[in-house]
């Protein structure tokens, strides 16, 4: 009798494990590349843009003219209300001061495994033999400033826009003219990104299970019907599985959000999806999947709910251009208050910029607050110093401590 209780306990067991384990990310994972959208570093107002590319040095040559067409490539087709045209209410300025492009050529010995007959035995065996590999060195560097202003010359931003390239080639190395085309370019893109939004492709997961007739649909960037097939699963009464509905749901929300034109719904969707990755930690914090980047032979997964959030607390940021919100705040007519009930305060300050706003970004952050309280003792000083808060923000937050 105790056996057969015990035999029946035992398919039990199996029973309950085989239900649980049922849902997960599978042996062989799955992914998808999503688009993700950043929010331009600063708020501008107006709707139209001028672009001016020049240099002093005649070594930089025509790729002044391609780095200005490329900018203004990216502006017209980021999809906002910002255009290329005149007159401007936004002006773009970058100096180029250096484009060189290198090419060297270098050698060295590797040892390579080679198969040789044969031994004392007369069996085959591999020698380790060294051969010289020829290669070409190719170092590249361009360096300039850019500055945005507005229509009464108030500058909005300022920077660099340095960028360097240094890769071997054993064969095939790119011409000099490759070469600098593909630094102007990253260039271009770095400066657009400072007023318009900019896309990227990342890695994610998706998970198998209940979800894995799913998958094609994520795999297509399918996120509203990816978002109604797993809404047509009903929650799992076992936490440990109800989590990977959790993970899943998140991921749609978070692809529809970068896919929506409207602001305010991808605030939204964003905030939904960070609080989905959050409830599925906590329901399964054994799935590391959940929390932490997932690197593979075939695919580079990074921790979604960093991601998300950096992603929530850009797109909160954001006023785009045109809106009448963004020129009654360029206009000093009204504050952009921050959440009620809150001020703004040191932590807050930190937090933007751990998110990767610019200082820009932020100083409008703080003029756009109902309220501030920020802590300028020298302790408060040496927290935000360490904290990677810049020196001008710093100051502004001085002459704004309390208001």
């Amino acid at each position: 009798m105790s056996k057969r209780i015990a035999a029946i306990l035992l398919v039990s067991l199996i029973c309950c494990v085989s239900a649980s384990a049922r849902e997960g990310f599978g042996f062989t994972k799955k992914a998808a590349e999503m688009n993700v959208i950043a929010p331009p570093a600063i708020n501008v107002a107006g709707t139209r843009v001028s672009v001016n590319v020049k240099s002093d040095r005649s070594h930089v040559g025509s790729n002044t003219e391609l780095m200005e067409k490329s900018i203004v490539e990216l502006i017209d087709g980021a999809g906002t209300a910002l255009r290329v045209g005149s007159p401007a209410d936004i002006r773009v300025d970058v100096d180029l001061d250096r484009l060189d492009v290198d090419h060297r050529s270098n050698s060295k010995v590797e040892y390579r495994s080679e198969k040789r007959c044969c031994d004392k035995n007369g069996k085959t065996y591999y020698k380790s033999v060294p051969h010289t590999v020829y290669y070409t060195t190719v170092d590249a560097r361009l360096d300039g400033r850019y500055k945005i202003t507005d229509a009464r010359g108030k500058v909005l931003d300022d920077g660099s826009v340095d960028e360097s390239s240094l890769h071997d080639y054993e064969y095939d190395a790119p011409s000099t003219s490759d070469t600098e085309t593909t630094l102007v370019k990253w260039a271009a893109r770095k400066v657009a990104a400072r007023i318009v939004p900019t896309q990227s492709r990342v890695t994610v997961l998706v998970p198998k299970g209940s979800f894995e007739n799913f998958i094609p649909l994520a795999e297509t960037n399918s996120w509203d019907r990816y978002l109604q097939a797993v809404e047509g699963v009903p929650a799992m009464r076992d936490p440990g599985s109800e989590a990977y509905r959790q993970y899943a749901l998140a991921v749609a929300k978070e692809g529809l959000g970068y896919a929506s034109t409207d602001v305010q719904r991808a605030r939204q969707l964003l905030r939904e999806a960070a609080e989905h990755y959050r409830t599925a930690i906590q329901s399964n914090p054994e799935e590391k999947l959940f929390s932490e980047a997932h690197n593979s032979i075939f695919s580079s997964a990074g921790a979604p709910l960093p991601r998300v959030e950096s992603s929530v607390k850009a797109f909160e940021a954001w006023i785009p251009a045109g809106t009448a919100k963004a020129v009654k705040i360029a206009a000093g007519r009204v504050r952009e208050p921050v959440p009620p009930g809150k001020r703004l305060r040191n932590q807050s300050v930190i937090d933007m910029k751990k998110a990767g706003l610019s200082d820009a970004n932020i100083k409008l952050a703080i003029d756009a607050a109902d309220s501030t309280n920020f802590d300028t003792s020298p302790e408060g000083l040496i927290a935000l110093s360490k904290a990677g808060v810049s020196n001008e923000v710093i100051l502004y937050m001085q002459k704004m401590r309390s208001r």
